[in-house]
């Protein structure tokens, strides 16, 4: 049962961090583009 609920939180970890690069990237284009636009 423990070895199930670590492997969850390790995904779900995992997921968190992927989202949060993934929002990061989005910020990082978007100030870029609106960089390059001026």
């Amino acid at each position: 049962m423990r070895q199930l609920l670590s492997e969850y939180c390790a995904c779900l970890l995992i997921l968190a961090l992927g989202f949060y690069c993934l929002f990061c990237l989005c910020a990082l284009s978007t100030h870029v583009f609106s960089c390059l636009m001026l």
